[in-house]
């Protein structure tokens, strides 16, 4: 699922330099992560400028104290993430990288009774939203769009459409399930100016449970849902070579994602649970 940070695919923009000019090699996915925000299915898109965030649409802003809705009446309630508009949960993300180590912030916003928004505040400045759709079967990140801000180039994701279950409602221990994104991609670096489309295809799997986990957060009996991620694009008639990720995320019901590992060209990072505000 796309629970990923700024450097997730930087394997998938080595691929864009072969096919185009040598680039610079920078992506920002959300996540999860990092999970990147806009409108539900690719409508109203959402800001994500460096820095600042606006409501997705359909949210209004709550002074200190306040949340967008009861949670009591939460129709979006998951066994294994917890939702709640209530709380403010603390991450740390480390990596190999010069400046792979810093923290965010994810708090949650009812925006209607079947849509939520994740809102990461990152400590370097960055601010990043995505919806996500409540259904029968369970939860599903509205939408996989990225977008990498450097001196020298921009990349961004655009989805088109999306669908299947990031989290069912019920899982089992060796259950399968699937996500997918129909999206449009922009590279603006300078003089170099390209646009691609294709799909993002997440294939999950609940691959353990109860495992003891132990965080900055604390000590967590958590189940472990392992995703393979494939990035399969065309840029005007050529097809870019598809590029794989794989990530590990544990779930535990008291805060949702405890711990994250994401892995590929890219190199390792970890998403660790610091606790609440």
């Amino acid at each position: 699922m796309n629970y990923f940070d700024d450097r997730m695919i930087t394997g998938f923009i080595s691929a864009l330099r072969t096919a185009l000019l040598p680039l610079l090699v920078i992506v920002l996915v959300m996540a999860a992560g990092a999970l990147s925000g806009c409108g539900i299915a690719g409508s109203d898109n959402t800001s994500q400028n460096a820095g600042s965030v606006e409501a997705p649409a359909g949210t209004s802003e709550t002074t200190s104290g306040e949340t967008a809705a009861d949670t009591s009446s939460n129709s979006c309630e998951n066994p294994y993430y917890l939702v709640d508009f209530g709380k403010i949960r603390k991450y740390r993300l480390s990596s190999k990288l010069p400046d792979g180590e810093r923290e965010y912030t994810l708090k949650q916003k009812m925006v209607d009774e079947t849509t939520f928004a994740e809102i990461r505040s990152y400590s370097s400045g960055l601010t990043l939203s995505v919806n996500w759709i409540c259904t029968d079967e369970g939860l599903r990140a509205a939408e996989y769009v990225s977008q990498a801000q450097m001196q020298a180039a921009q990349f961004q994701m655009e989805t088109l459409e999306s669908s299947g279950i990031s989290i069912p409602n019920e899982w089992s221990l060796g259950k399968e399930w699937s996500s997918s994104y129909k999206v449009k991609a922009n590279l603006d670096a300078g003089p170099v100016k390209a646009a691609a489309d294709g799909t993002v295809t997440l294939e999950h799997k609940l691959a353990a449970e109860g495992e003891k986990i132990t965080v900055p957060g604390g000590e967590f009996e958590a189940d472990r849902v392992d995703t393979v991620i494939r990035i399969d694009l065309k840029m005007q008639n050529a097809n870019i070579p598809v590029k794989e990720f794989r990530s590990s995320v544990w779930f535990s019901p008291k805060v949702g994602i405890v711990k994250q590992r994401a892995f590929g060209d890219f190199g390792e990072e970890t998403v660790e649970f610091m606790g609440f505000e």
